[in-house]
């Protein structure tokens, strides 16, 4: 790599083109064909995160209250001391909603059962693992991507006048204009 493409790729933000290409095939391998993959020396494996989506959404609840609330004027509540106008409405148009307070939860047969079963499952059920998000595979591949065309930058042979001007690599360009560009590089006009 010449000076000038290992400096203006540190300084535009653009990764090397074989970082970029092992990343989305990484991913494809990982996420699409669930199959493990070494990204170098990083090994990335399906089952640790979610599998792909195939599309179909289900939600068992569906409330459609929206459209059962009224906020009418002639519906009040005798205390709206806690409650505000929606709902007040919504309280008295469903009368078999009732609200309680409790002094405290214990002697309640209900939440003795609740309880009861929480400390049950802590105390029974094994470790317990939940897969990370497909999105969570894409930021350890960035990340590890990062990191080895870091250790490429730190390691370099070429371009250590930008590299004592810009010493950490970013996916984001620095905004810099030309002159500023050919000035740091030592590529330009310059007598």
């Amino acid at each position: 790599m010449t000076t000038p493409t290992a400096a203006l790729q540190v300084l535009t933000g653009l990764q090397l083109l074989r970082l970029q290409i092992q990343k989305e095939a990484t991913y494809a391998r990982v996420a699409l064909e669930g199959s493990s993959s070494n990204f170098f020396i990083v090994i990335f494996i399906p089952t640790d995160y979610e599998s792909k989506s195939s599309g179909i959404h289900i939600h068992p609840h569906n409330f459609l209250l929206h459209n059962q609330i009224s906020l009418s004027e002639n519906h009040r509540l005798r205390s709206q001391g806690y409650y505000g106008p929606r709902e007040s409405t919504l309280l008295l148009s469903h009368k078999h909603i009732h609200l309680r307070w409790l002094k405290a939860h214990v002697g309640y047969y209900g939440n003795e059962c609740a309880d009861q079963l929480a400390k049950e499952t802590i105390t029974k059920c094994g470790p317990f693992f939940l897969p990370k998000q497909l999105s969570y595979l894409k930021f350890e591949i960035r990340s590890a991507a990062l990191s080895i065309w870091q250790n490429n930058w730190d390691n370099g042979e070429t371009s250590r006048s930008t590299h004592d001007i810009m010493p950490r690599v970013s996916n984001k360009p620095v905004g810099w204009n030309r002159e500023e560009l050919m000035l740091v590089t030592g590529h330009g006009p310059f007598t």
